[in-house]
């Protein structure tokens, strides 16, 4: 039977990146974004939706339905053209979907299905909140509410939280700041056996990451797993044109870009604000500095 592993964390973590990391050292299939609510499964209706898991699965196989018009957020109506007619990642990982040991779904918009007890294995990849609004803000990625889950921006919380955070950051960084907040504080409880990785730590250590479970069990290449990492994590920056996934870096300075982005002020006030869930995440990670 295949094992499912599940590569989640909020969008712009770092999700992608780990996940070129097991492709490349274990025998998998993968299964790109099928929660993307543009580019997704047909089913999927809004960004970091709660609906079980299971409801995609026929006889414990996962079932996804591509999307016939794919596009995403601020996309040219040509791009959106050209994916509709030759298929976006999603699609494309579908068409190409082999039978292999292991399934990996990489998606960030997973994040409420880590409490699923689908997994073999389950990674939860965590930034800094400013570090990941610093990655966010490099895409131009802006929330609209009405796309997202409808319980994540009408708790109570959420405008106590805007009202302090309001002298520090404008509108749409604040709703991503709330996201960030929310998605980490809901599954806090949920992590059992979910390895979590604390970014800025792995930059710093990524060769402690074949320590873990899914590959000491599986008796994985470790001479693919340290020239993966000494690709993509040591080499000088490559820039594509999109700019959406930089794979060739400098990961320890690329890590910490996000602090000279940010005044004192609005980093003390984040830190007072998500301090504990900071924490509660930086003790937890699989990867220690």
């Amino acid at each position: 039977m295949d094992k499912k592993v599940l590569i989640t964390g909020v969008h712009r973590s770092g999700t992608t990146h780990l996940g070129k990391i097991l492709e490349a050292t274990l025998d998998c299939s993968v299964i790109h974004e099928p929660f993307n609510a543009c580019l997704g499964d047909s089913r999927v209706n809004y960004w970091y939706c709660n609906e079980s898991v299971n409801d995609f699965l026929v006889s414990s196989k996962f079932r996804f339905k591509p999307r016939l018009i794919k596009r995403a957020p601020n996309e040219s109506y040509i791009r959106t053209l050209g994916r509709s007619i030759l298929g976006g990642e999603f699609e494309k990982s579908l068409k190409s979907f082999e039978k292999k040991p292991f399934v990996l779904i990489k998606d960030p918009f997973m994040f409420r299905q880590l409490n699923s007890n689908l997994w073999d294995y389950k990674f939860l990849v965590v930034k800094h909140p400013l570090s990941n609004l610093f990655s966010v803000k490099s895409q131009n990625w802006s929330i609209s509410k009405n796309e997202f889950s409808k319980d994540i921006f009408s708790s109570k919380k959420y405008f106590s939280f805007s009202d302090k955070l309001s002298p520090f950051f404008d509108g749409n960084e604040i709703d991503f700041l709330w996201l960030w907040f929310f998605l980490h504080h809901e599954v806090m409880s949920e992590l059992n056996n979910t390895i979590i990785i604390w970014h800025s730590d792995f930059c710093e250590n990524p060769f402690s990451l074949f320590e873990a479970p899914v590959f000491v069990d599986n008796r994985a290449s470790k001479d693919n797993f340290e020239k993966i990492i000494c690709e993509t994590m040591f080499d000088k920056t490559i820039v594509r044109n999109d700019k959406l996934h930089q794979m060739k870096r400098n990961s320890v300075i690329l890590s910490m870009q996000w602090v000279d982005s940010f005044s004192e002020k609005q980093i003390e006030v984040v830190n007072e604000i998500f301090g504990e869930i900071i924490e509660f995440y930086k003790l937890r990670s699989f990867i220690k500095c």
